[in-house]
């Protein structure tokens, strides 16, 4: 059941199609949502990416083939759609919701959840399946008090996840009409018209500053470049070209005129070092980066050939393989020092020996 639930987390977390985000599943949507993003993955596997992506999984994986056996769902074949919503903020307790369109066997996963432990309940007429000691579902940030996890099954295409109190909320909105925000909605309908991998976010970027365990990464974004963001969303469209958009609401003009000489200065820092091969391979891909300005949006696109990210995947495959046969190099000893939690940056003499951030 956990695994049943990691692999469906994971394929939607995967941060979304040309056909637009089904309306059944943004009517099960909470009205509060704040972020929704999503993808049609028959649509993803149609593509020449996903094809090549089935070609590299055939026979690689015996977990997957023993899930798909023992569940009878593939998701290479029954998996539909995914969408993601959620209130959004880490400073209050947010509730999420995945919504997946999918074929399965419902009797069949419930049975095999229960021998695992999960407990069948109904709420409303639906059979729902909530996680016992081993297997619920936290969705919560850990300093907040943990949510019991539900999977609600809603006809024989639809299942729900996420805590009690948010799959019980999309259960009481069946049947009727979409109340999500408007602004949000529309913007949903565009993107996901548009790209196979989408998301929008109006959760502004400050509020995410306390969530960062980082105290630099937290205090960048708390920084006056990135606490302007107000709004941001993007999408990636898969076909000979992998283009991939994105577009950031600022406070003002200002604000995002300072955020686009940021993200040109970082683009510079990385084409400057052809020294180091895989920054060189990024750096290749960035050299058709467009990015602009208009009023207070900023707005990126660049495009990468579908052909040079398939032997970017075989040769990271290659070098796996060779690491796995021997080639990786040994460890480095761990001292007192490192285990304190300070990061450590280990060089060789004649350069510039060990540098030590603290934490």
């Amino acid at each position: 059941m956990r695994a049943c639930l990691r692999f469906a987390v994971v394929l939607a977390a995967a941060a979304a199609l040309c056909a637009a985000a089904d309306p059944s599943l943004m009517k099960l949507v909470m009205p509060e949502a704040r972020l929704i993003s999503g993808f049609n993955f028959s649509q993803v596997l149609a593509s020449p990416i996903g094809q090549f992506a089935l070609s590299q999984m055939q026979g690689e994986s015996p977990e997957f083939q023993a899930f798909v056996t023992t569940t009878g769902f593939d998701p290479r074949r029954d998996l539909r759609e995914v969408l993601i919503a959620s209130t959004g903020g880490p400073n209050a307790a947010p509730s999420a919701l995945v919504l997946i369109r999918a074929n399965f066997e419902s009797a069949r996963v419930v049975d095999l959840a229960k021998k695992h432990g999960a407990t069948m309940r109904q709420y409303r007429g639906v059979p729902v399946l909530t996680g016992g000691p081993r297997g619920a579902i936290n969705l919560t940030p850990q300093r907040q008090q943990k949510s019991e996890g539900w999977v609600a099954f809603l006809e024989n295409t639809i299942v729900v996840l996420g805590d009690a109190a948010s799959v019980r909320g999309a259960i009481d909105r069946r049947g009727a009409g979409s109340n999500v925000n408007p602004r949000l909605a529309a913007r949903v309908n565009e993107l996901s018209g548009l790209y196979d991998f989408w998301g929008v976010s109006m959760i502004p970027a400050a509020e995410w500053a306390g969530a960062v365990p980082s105290e630099q990464v937290g205090g960048a974004i708390k920084g006056d470049v990135f606490r302007g963001i107000e709004e941001a969303s993007g999408g990636i469209r898969l076909g000979n070209d992998i283009e991939i958009t994105g577009e950031a609401v600022m406070r003002s003009e200002k604000d995002a005129t300072a955020l686009a000489d940021v993200a040109r200065f970082l683009t510079g820092l990385v084409t400057m070092n052809q020294n180091d091969p895989k920054a060189a391979e990024v750096a290749k891909f960035l050299q058709s980066m467009e990015l602009k300005t208009e009023g207070n949006t900023v707005r990126m696109s660049l495009r990468i050939p579908e052909a040079d990210v398939e032997k970017m995947i075989l040769s990271a495959k290659q070098q796996r393989k060779s690491r796995q046969a021997g080639g990786a190099h040994p460890a480095v000893p761990r001292t007192p020092r490192e285990d304190s939690g300070d990061v450590i940056i280990h060089s060789s003499p004649k350069d510039m020996g060990t540098v030590v951030i603290k934490q």
